[in-house]
Formats: structure tokens, C-alpha cells, sequence
């Protein structure tokens, strides 16, 4: 697992790999300063100052409200950015893919692939199911505030399996059909969860989390094509 790691991280060197983070970087940041200028425009339209009129003067009342909703979105930025990365990212992972196995296993067929309509919606059903389990853990994540290590380790066990399971299925379903690949990730459970992990603790470093996406598939390509050839052999 630690070489299908190291040999991902090598991949990011490759330009066009590096192009296709560069555009999903580019992509979140631009879909995040949307949502930023729209809820300024939408604090300016609702004219704090006159609301605090009497208590403090209109352009103070302002200020703070426009400085409120900046903190407010550098917190929502943190815990969604993955998420939507994750999502801008599916209309690049097919192609992020096919260069890692054209780099490292040019012995290999051409794949079907699995098609953008299915990688979008697939990327999507996965993002719902994640902050659904994420919303369903919050209160053990709450209690587990007292003791942050506990928090952390409940976060990465929760995510585990459903980030390895679905970085797993952006490789698998490219050369497998879904009964195929349901087979081969029960053969693998335990890899899946123990590669969801590390992928999912690679997405709560700060910088490292913008290459997650692309750093996923890429080790997810090596772990399925390291463990076919060992089973081959």
C-alpha cells in the first residue's frame, strides 16, 4: 500500500495530470468566490446598518456583518472544499486514470471507461451519502470534542470505508462491470478501508487537501492494478 502511495505522489510530477489539478483547483476556487459575492451582495441588499440603527452607527454595523460572513465562509470553505473539489474533480478522474495507467501499465487494453454522466452522478450520490453519515456521527464527533484525538480517529473510521469504497469504484468501474466489481471490493474490504483512511486524512491536511482528488485516484489506479497482478501471479 505505501509503494501504491508513493508511486501516486510520483504520478502528480506528469504535466498532464498536474493540468487536470491545476483546472480543478481553479474550478472549486472560482465555484467558492461565486458563493463569497453572492452573500455579500445578499448582506449589502439586506442593509445591516438600518437594522442596527439606535445601537450602533450604520456603517460599524456594516462592517461587522460584512466581517461575520467572511469568518463564516472561511469555516464553510474548510469543511466543504474537499466535497466540492471532489465533485468538480469526477469530470476529470476518468481522464486522470487512463494517464496514470498510460504512464505505469502501458501493457494494459484500453478501458471502456466509465463515462461522465455516470462519473458526475456517482460522484454526486457519494458526496450525499458522506455528509449524510457525517450529519448522522456529528453528535459523537460533539462529545468526542473532549477529547480531540478521539473526534479525529471517529472521523477518519467513519470515512474510511465510503472514501475507499468510492475511489476504488472510480478505477474498477472503468475496466469492470458493477457485479465484477462489487466481487473485487469484498475480496478487498480491508485494503478499501485502510486506503479510504489514508486518503480521508490526506483531506484534512491543509494544502495537501487540494491535491486529494487527484492524489485518490491515482492511488486507488495502483492499488487495483497492484493487487490484479498479484493475483495473476
Amino acid at each position: 500500500m505505501i509503494g501504491a502511495l508513493v508511486r501516486g505522489i510520483a504520478d502528480l510530477r506528469d504535466a498532464r495530470i498536474r493540468a487536470a489539478l491545476v483546472a480543478i483547483v481553479l474550478w472549486t476556487v472560482a465555484l467558492f468566490a461565486a458563493v463569497l459575492a453572492l452573500l455579500l451582495v445578499g448582506i449589502g441588499s439586506l442593509n445591516p446598518g438600518a437594522w442596527a440603527a439606535g445601537l450602533l452607527p450604520g456603517w460599524l454595523a456594516n462592517v461587522i456583518a460584512g466581517v461575520l460572513a467572511v469568518a463564516g465562509f472561511a469555516m464553510l470553505l474548510w469543511f466543504l472544499f474537499v466535497f466540492v473539489a471532489h465533485n468538480v474533480a469526477a469530470c476529470f478522474h476518468d481522464r486522470v486514470v487512463a494517464r496514470v495507467e498510460e504512464i505505469n501499465y502501458p501493457e494494459l487494453p484500453p478501458a471502456p471507461g466509465l463515462g461522465l454522466a455516470d462519473s458526475v452522478t456517482d460522484s454526486i450520490r457519494f458526496t450525499a451519502l458522506l455528509v449524510a453519515v457525517n450529519l448522522v456521527a456529528a453528535p459523537i464527533y460533539l462529545v468526542g470534542l473532549l477529547v480531540p484525538v478521539v473526534s479525529l480517529v471517529l472521523f477518519y473510521l467513519v470515512n474510511g470505508w465510503l472514501v475507499g469504497r468510492e475511489y476504488a469504484d472510480i478505477v474498477i468501474l472503468r475496466r469492470l462491470s458493477r457485479a465484477q466489481a462489487a466481487d473485487w471490493r469484498k475480496s478487498h474490504r480491508r485494503l478499501l478501508f485502510v486506503a479510504g483512511v489514508v486518503i480521508t486524512f490526506t483531506m484534512t491536511i491543509p494544502v495537501v487537501n487540494l491535491l486529494a482528488p487527484v492524489l485518490g485516484a491515482a492511488f486507488a489506479t495502483h492499488l487495483f492494478h497492484g493487487t490484479r497482478a498479484r493475483e495473476a501471479r
